[in-house]
C-alpha cells in the first residue's frame, strides 16, 4: 500500500478520503488547518499514479498535458502543496487557483 511506500500512517478519515478521491473523476478535498489535507494530497496524487502506471515526473510530459490537475481556492493553498518537501513527485502537478471574487 501506499503507507508503506511513503512511510507514513494514515488515519481512518485520511484513507477514507483517499479510496473515495481515487473512485471519483472529481474529488473536493475540505478540512481545516493542521487536518491533513497536504498529506492526503500526496497520498492521492502517489496513488493515482500508481494505479495508473504513470510518472510523477514533468520532465515526461514534454508534448503531452501533465495526466492530474489540482484545483485550490487561494495561492496560499497550493503554495502549501507546492513548497512541501516530503512529496513524492520530482515536480508537482500544475495547480488551477481559482479565484473567488
Amino acid at each position: 500500500m501506499i503507507e508503506k511506500r511513503l512511510n507514513i500512517q494514515y488515519g481512518d478519515s485520511q484513507q477514507a478520503a483517499i479510496e473515495e478521491a481515487i473512485k471519483s473523476p472529481l474529488f473536493i478535498l475540505t478540512g481545516g488547518p493542521g487536518t491533513g489535507k497536504t498529506t492526503v494530497i500526496n497520498g492521492i496524487v502517489s496513488l493515482f499514479a500508481e494505479l495508473n502506471g504513470l510518472s510523477l515526473d514533468l520532465k515526461d510530459y514534454t508534448q503531452e498535458m501533465f495526466p492530474i490537475l489540482l484545483a485550490a481556492p487561494n495561492w496560499a493553498s497550493s503554495e502549501t502543496y507546492e513548497r512541501n518537501d516530503r512529496f513524492t513527485c520530482k515536480y508537482h502537478p500544475p495547480f488551477v487557483r481559482l479565484d473567488r471574487s
